[in-house]
């Protein structure tokens, strides 16, 4: 009777131990996919609206959904327009002007850091890990788990994004995290 409550007691102490353990490093990924928000950007982010740029955005979700939503504008007409960077000046094809609408200038769907962004990854679960190992006195750790995004702004909805990675049903990826003296912290992520 004794062995077997000690016995209880041990596999009740592993499970608790293992769930903290599951918690830190769930905790140390959510914190790194905070920092990567999903956003469309466009390059240094330094653009002044309208934009008018080349090619038809239409097939990019994010926008066509904030379009849908009332917090921009976009227009796309057929006609030649200069390109300075391309050795040939003129291109003929789609020009896009893109427009932020009074609507999304009063909930500021731009961000000149980010761009437009659309939520944030989270974990959603945390499939496995490997064994902490030593390495140079650090201990690392592999961690397989999925991810979706969440806190979605503006109103807008998961079913608008049905193609969207994380949007429907959670991302697989995986992670190397080190223990530091303060936590898990990652240092690779194949998430974003």
């Amino acid at each position: 009777m004794k062995s077997t409550l000690i016995m209880g007691c041990l596999a009740t102490l592993l499970l608790a131990a293992c769930s903290s353990e599951k918690s830190a490093v769930q905790n140390a990924i959510d914190k790194d996919l905070s920092t990567h928000p999903v956003c469309v950007h466009f390059g240094d982010n330094k653009v002044t609206f309208p934009w008018q740029f080349g090619g038809d955005l239409h097939s990019n979700s994010i926008l066509v959904v904030l379009e849908k939503e009332g917090l921009i504008h976009m227009t796309v007409k057929d006609q030649p327009f200069a390109v300075p960077t391309a050795a040939v000046s003129t291109y003929y094809g789609k020009l896009t002007t893109l427009d932020i609408t009074p609507k999304g200038h009063e909930k500021n769907v731009w961000d000149p850091e980010k761009g437009f962004c659309i939520g944030n990854r989270k974990v959603a679960s945390v499939e496995k890990w490997t064994a902490p190992t030593a390495s140079d006195g650090v201990q690392t750790t592999v961690v397989d788990y999925t991810w979706r995004v969440d806190d979605l702004p503006f109103g807008i909805d998961r079913s608008d994004f049905p193609d969207l990675p994380g949007m429907g049903k959670p991302k697989s990826a995986h992670a190397e995290l080190r223990k530091m003296n303060e936590g898990w912290d990652v240092m690779q992520n194949d998430a974003y």
